[in-house]
């Protein structure tokens, strides 16, 4: 039995990668490049629809003037002593005290109101993209799920959406205030003594011409380690799921071989990149650091000549360390900033997805009759069918017989419009597929595949998903038509079952209640491939009477290797 969870869907984030490498970038660049890639990304147009990235950054924006306010106060407290011509005087200090109480207070009633904000964003965020991603997933084209690890779509639809609960909730408001606060304390340094505010960004600048010379392609680096990272997680999957086989084998250390060396490529890329950064880093922050040494000097040199005051010298002396605690935040959030980035692409490229095409005009079939005229289809390089045609009459039970590989199962999948052909056309009572709208033909057909799946919830919601407003009875009565009533009643929760690590069913058990699902969405068209392959001889039986009573009045297409599932049939197509 397959069990489908919620959220687990096919994908491959081997084939979605960060994109075009790029160079590397200073520690403020990376967070500035951050705002504009997102700002093109659909994964932002779909937050922006609900105002949760504006909301984001206009919270980083009040706690960077809740600051901002805070030292601003002390440095009229300040001048206020030092030099009582330029401010109140000394007597105004039992003020600015009770002022910076209340600006304390309410700069961290700000901090708590903004993080609050914005974690709720946050997961608001998230809720609207995994909405948006199982949306388009819905869309897809079946063979967009053939030749893709579940596993790797499951990271992009969980792992990457709840990693952007880092940078809604922390990224954006602090990427917000830094950039706020440093371009409002650099305005104001300009304006009080362009020169000596000069003197507080030329060791920045310094510091980030450094980085960016010392870097070089650093990019790549950090680019290669997430795409090993994401490497290595489909392997160990790979590794898991596959453990019964690998134990079988006696072959562990074969597989294994292949995640220890993907555990030393990661420890030698980031060895290699803890090298490259450990001197430029250093630069970086002894430069960033000593802004005073550069501000000091030139501002008492302005103060003998008279050219500038006490208050000009506090000023500086406080804003320029505060300017560069801003920008040492581009520099923590820089890293973040570029995991954001890589993971916002995988989304983007998810929600980029070519979907199944949809007529503007949907028909309605006339009856089930199904057709194939001149269809080919190619799994990549691969021919699968060349040039078919075939024709089932309405009522008609068909058979498709033929060796592994002849294009039986891709027939199953064109008439239920899993796939487009490349050429010709699959028609369902006169009316070609793509030109049938998805109710229609949800309502013209269903499909028994050989692995059912069934999702972790009861044994009545996975009934009801062939028909989601039958009542109680009619669910009881699919079940009976399907031969699963008995195994279900005898459950210890009987249709009130959830399916799950403690109640598992038999592959026969699963196949039944899979039918019983069919039975109650009663379609005219039935596909049946491989149905009963995994079912042993009893099962077999009831499935085949289960499906003798479905198929009556239906057209009925049905792949299998068994002689025992054809002998009904009307017309047998070998195919080769």
């Amino acid at each position: 039995m397959a069990l489908c969870r919620l959220g687990v869907v096919a994908g491959e984030v081997n084939t979605m990668t960060v994109g075009k490498r790029r160079r590397a970038q200073s520690p403020m660049g990376r967070s500035l490049a951050l705002i504009w890639s997102v700002s093109k990304s659909r994964t932002i147009a779909t937050l922006m629809a609900g105002g949760l990235v504006a909301g984001g950054l206009m919270a980083g924006g009040l706690m960077a003037v809740a600051s901002l306010a805070v030292y601003l106060i002390i440095y009229r407290a300040i001048a206020a002593v030092l030099d009582p011509a330029a401010a109140a005087g000394p007597e105004a200090l039992p003020g600015y005290g009770a002022l910076l109480m209340a600006a304390i207070i309410v700069r961290y009633a700000l901090i708590v109101l903004a993080f609050t904000l914005s974690h709720q964003l946050a997961y608001a965020a998230q809720s609207q993209l995994r909405q948006a991603l199982l949306g388009k997933l819905a869309r897809v084209p079946m063979d967009f799920f053939t030749w893709r690890n579940p596993q790797d779509i499951r990271n992009i639809v969980i792992e990457d959406v709840g990693s952007l609960e880092g940078g809604m909730a922390h990224l954006a408001p602090r990427l917000a205030a830094a950039m706020v606060g440093s371009l409002a304390i650099l305005s104001a340094l300009l304006l009080v003594d362009w020169r000596l505010a000069l003197a507080s960004v030329a060791p920045i600048i310094l510091g980030l011409l450094v980085m960016a010379l010392t870097l070089g392609r650093g990019g790549d680096t950090v680019a290669q380690y997430h795409e090993l990272q994401q490497s290595m997680a489909s392997e160990s999957w790979d590794l898991i799921k596959g453990m019964p086989t690998v134990r079988v084998y006696n072959n562990a250390a074969a597989i294994t071989a292949r995640l220890e060396r993907m555990f030393d490529q990661i420890r030698q890329m980031a060895a290699q990149w803890m090298r490259r950064m450990a001197l430029p880093t250093a630069i970086y922050q002894v430069l960033i650091g000593a802004v005073l040494l550069f501000v000091l000097p030139l501002a008492v040199w302005l103060y003998t000549r008279g050219e500038a005051d006490a208050a000009t010298l506090i000023f500086f002396a406080i804003f320029a360390l505060l300017f560069v605690e801003y920008l040492k935040t581009f520099y923590d959030l820089s890293y973040r900033a570029h995991e954001q980035t890589a993971a916002f692409s995988r989304i983007d490229q998810l929600l980029d997805a070519a979907e199944i095409s949809q007529s503007p005009n949907p028909g309605q079939p006339r009856d089930s009759g199904l057709s194939f005229a001149n269809v080919s289809l190619s799994y990549g390089a691969r021919r699968a069918v060349e040039d078919l045609s075939l024709l089932i009459r309405p009522g008609e039970r068909v058979a498709l017989v033929g060796p592994s590989g002849a294009g039986k199962s891709t027939l199953a999948r064109l008439a239920a419009r899993f796939m487009d052909p490349d050429q010709g056309t699959v028609a369902l009572g006169g009316i070609d597929l793509k030109a049938l709208g998805p109710r229609a033909l949800s309502a013209s057909v269903s499909c028994l595949l050989q692995d059912p799946c069934l999702f972790a919830d009861t044994i009545e919601a996975n009934i009801r998903l062939g028909k989601k407003a039958a009542t109680r009875d009619e669910i009881e009565q699919a079940a009976k038509a399907a031969n699963a009533h008995d195994f279900i009643t005898a459950l210890p929760d009987g249709y009130r079952t959830t399916l799950g690590e403690a109640t598992r069913l038999s592959g026969g058990e699963a196949q039944r209640l899979a039918l019983a699902r069919v039975f109650l969405r009663d379609a005219p068209l039935l596909i049946l491939d491989e149905a009963t392959t995994h079912a042993d001889a009893e099962n077999e039986a009831r499935l085949q009477q289960a499906v003798g009573r479905l198929g009556r009045g239906k057209t009925l297409l049905v792949i299998a290797h068994r002689l025992s599932t054809i002998i009904d049939m009307d017309r047998i197509v070998v195919m080769d």
